[in-house]
């Protein structure tokens, strides 16, 4: 009799670097699956707040011209409430800022110069900044602005339907919208304040 096993007859032996692989192409495939669910979730969360931006900010920019410009009442850098309807009779330019607009800081020397020209002119010019009152009094120490600067919230952007910074918005005696610009450098400031002149 024979006592040597068949060969069908063999117990199977699993190798371990076939239980490793198959552990690792289940990692594998987990991991690609969470990272999809996390990228699909963020084009989602993405698509949610562009559809709010695009429902709430009209990107043709600004409020028609000869449109009356929507009062307000904003804190300077000193705490005391500035309002647009205390300047009626007087041609307002209003520069719509960001603290962290990289366009608006390199329009800063211009803007030191064109509010000379401007008071020759009798137009006031008046920043409304996104910054706090601290950011903005510090910016005004730091680069020496004469002109008021008040603190905007998103009420004022929206009423003026800014679509972004550097904006300008001049307005004229009677309170009405006479230009609109996003100027992003002094050639284009320039053709704004042209309308002044």
């Amino acid at each position: 009799m024979n006592t040597q096993p068949f060969s069908g007859d063999e117990p199977k032996q699993s190798h371990p670097q076939n239980s490793l692989f198959v552990i690792l192409l289940v990692l594998a495939v987990l991991f690609q699956s969470v990272v999809n669910l996390i990228t699909l979730s963020e084009v989602r969360s993405l698509r949610t707040i562009l559809t709010q931006v695009n429902r709430t900010t009209d990107l043709s920019a600004g409020l028609p011209l000869g449109t009356s410009a929507p009062d307000f009442s904003l804190k300077n850098t000193e705490g005391n409430y500035i309002s647009l309807s205390d300047y009626l009779g007087t041609r307002v330019l209003l520069m719509f800022s960001s603290p962290t607009c990289p366009y608006c800081v390199q329009l800063y020397p211009e803007i030191k110069r064109y509010n000379q020209e401007m008071k020759l002119n009798s137009v006031v010019f008046i920043m409304l900044s996104s910054g706090t009152p601290e950011e903005n009094q510090q910016l005004k120490l730091e680069e020496g602005f004469t002109f008021e600067i008040l603190s905007a919230d998103r009420r004022q952007f929206a009423d003026y339907r800014i679509p972004g910074t550097p904006y300008f918005v001049l307005i004229d005696l009677d309170g009405k919208i006479l230009a609109t610009a996003m100027a992003n450098s002094a050639e284009e400031l320039d053709q704004l304040v042209n309308h002044i002149k």
